[in-house]
């Protein structure tokens, strides 16, 4: 017996037993909302494939699918005013593409992820990408060879909140730096931009984020610096996912005061030492830090340095920590592979423990957490 489950996903790829049982699995899924990934490369399933889906299209929550010539546009007229609960699309863009005004209506649309692709003939068009109501769109992710897309977004996107930008320069050519127009987003309080180095140092000087309180990348740069100091934003976590450079990172630091959480891979042992509390000192880096998750490619000898950091962060035995800093409160210690730590090490993190700090070992460097190894202390 068939037991619809709360959602129901159609993977359609091309093919009369894809359509037949995606055909079965619809007239069980009774009025469940629906999750639609559709692969439009076969051209000659589209038609069916629209066909079979276009019926159910109220209860489409989620939809994903490429935007090409291969779709035809009246495809789309007939979705118009008939998406009240869909929530998330994700399109892989192959050169002009036109919506029809098939969003517009879609009051429930909160997500829009897109991977911009262009053909050796000509280039993505986004003008017709328009016809996505950007204006209540919240989540942007866009997978581009071309960041200055992202702007152009941005231009009719005042409620995003959250932009994730990710890039591939092999994929296609890249704009000059004329094509790029500056962006004052007073509402975006969350960037993650990854990808060429060059890239991404380049979009972070056309860019002003007064709201900026989570900031993700592969590396700390002298773009991350300017756009923090240009934007007089108050950074609460940052993430950098490659080892950095020593003073490129500390520069950055130092313009992150607000910071409660900072996620990095071991760089140097001068790092520890700069984020030691002095308490005979009023100048100190990152007073208000509460969660620091650290990654070691190996065990280091200034494994040590790091317990020095954090003592001076736990404030033990009751000693009170300097004017204007809080405590540390949680540590993740990711390695590349298990380690034997010392006895004296065991004992000094132990101790940490006793104190209030959580002390997490972690095994791997898998960049979702949820494939790392929790390992006890």
């Amino acid at each position: 017996l068939f037991k619809p489950r709360r959602e129901v996903e159609e993977n359609l790829e091309g093919g009369a037993r894809e359509i037949d049982c995606a055909r079965a699995w619809l007239s069980r899924s009774s009025e469940l909302p629906l999750s639609i990934k559709i692969d439009t490369s076969a051209s000659i399933w589209i038609a069916k494939a629209f066909a079979l889906l276009l019926p159910h299209c109220m209860r489409w929550r989620d939809f994903s699918g490429t935007m090409s010539s291969r779709v035809p546009e009246h495809t789309w007229d007939t979705v118009r005013g008939r998406l009240p609960l869909l929530q998330t699309v994700r399109f892989t863009v192959l050169g002009h593409c036109d919506l029809s005004k098939a969003l517009m209506t879609a009051p429930r649309l909160r997500c829009v992820k897109l991977l911009i692709i262009p053909t050796p003939s000509q280039l993505p068009s986004l003008v017709r990408l328009g016809n996505i109501p950007w204006f209540q769109i919240t989540h942007l992710a866009i997978d581009t060879h071309d960041y200055s897309a992202a702007n152009r977004i941005l231009a009719h996107a005042p409620r995003i909140e959250c932009l994730r930008l990710t890039s591939d320069a092999s994929r296609g050519w890249t704009r000059a730096s004329s094509a790029y127009t500056h962006i004052v987003h007073r509402v975006m309080s969350s960037l993650h931009i990854t990808g060429d180095d060059v890239m991404v140092g380049h979009y972070l000087n056309y860019v002003t984020l007064p709201a900026l309180c989570h900031l993700t990348m592969r590396i700390a740069s002298s773009g991350a610096c300017s756009l923090v100091t240009r934007s007089q934003c108050n950074l609460h976590s940052l993430h950098i996912l490659d080892p950095p450079g020593v003073q490129p990172l500390l520069l950055l630091l130092e313009l992150c005061p607000a910071l409660r959480e900072l996620s990095v891979v071991y760089t140097n042992h001068s790092v520890f030492g700069a984020l030691k509390l002095c308490r005979g000192s009023s100048n100190h880096l990152l007073p208000n830090l509460r969660a620091l998750d650290l990654k070691l490619p190996w065990t280091s000898p200034s494994i040590g340095d790091f317990i020095a950091m954090a003592e001076s962060r736990c404030a033990p035995e009751a000693l009170p920590l300097p004017p204007g800093c809080v405590r540390l409160e949680h540590v993740n210690l990711h390695f590349a592979k298990p380690h034997a730590l010392p006895d004296d090490t065991v004992y000094r993190l132990r101790r940490l423990g006793a104190g209030g700090m959580r002390v997490t070992f972690l095994v791997g460097f898998d960049k979702d957490p949820a494939h790392e190894q929790l390992q006890p202390l």
